[in-house]
């Protein structure tokens, strides 16, 4: 049909990534921190002989982190409704698109963080989940057993992060 497409740019940075950990590790490399524009995998130990910490950004403060997550083999995607805006009129809007209206997402799940063997399906899982919204998000990591922190915004300084799976958010060394 001449109006289907297929649009991969979804999960590329996630691929890249995996195939720089390949092509690093068929060198010979044990332990590495491959990033592509936030799009993350780790294996191994970092200098010190410790996991790999990766930052997960505090929506409410762009640049600022959250929070770590540990790792010494997986890769960790975020994907957010706040990352790219527009300003129209009195409204913002962002650059998430929900398929089942083509309109930008509306809700307060405003960023999703995934765990994963893959970059690819940690950025593609992060994607698909913070499109779907809250319920379907919690549903959806549960069918797939899924390690997830769903972030949801409250109000203009409160977030609810909810956590599953393996997905544990260090805060204490801040």
């Amino acid at each position: 049909h001449d109006m289907v497409r297929l649009d991969f740019s979804g999960i590329a940075k996630g691929f890249a990534v995996d195939q720089l950990v390949a092509m690093t590790i068929a060198t010979g490399c044990e332990h590495l921190l491959v990033d592509i524009g936030g799009d993350v995998r780790a294996i191994g130990f970092n200098k010190q002989g410790k996991p790999w910490r990766i930052g997960i950004e505090d929506p409410l403060q762009p640049g600022q982190v959250l929070g770590y997550v540990e790792t010494t083999d997986g890769a960790v995607a975020t994907s957010g409704s706040y990352l790219q805006t527009r300003r129209m009129g009195n409204s913002t809007i962002n650059h998430l698109i929900d398929p089942t209206t083509g309109y930008p997402i509306a809700h307060d799940l405003i960023a999703v963080s995934v765990l994963a063997d893959s970059a690819m399906s940690a950025d593609g899982w992060a994607t698909a989940l913070v499109v779907s919204g809250i319920e379907s998000s919690i549903e959806l990591t549960n069918r797939w057993g899924l390690d997830v922190m769903l972030i949801e915004q409250r109000s203009s300084t409160k977030l609810d992060l909810l956590e599953y799976g393996k997905f544990a958010v260090d805060f204490q060394s801040l």
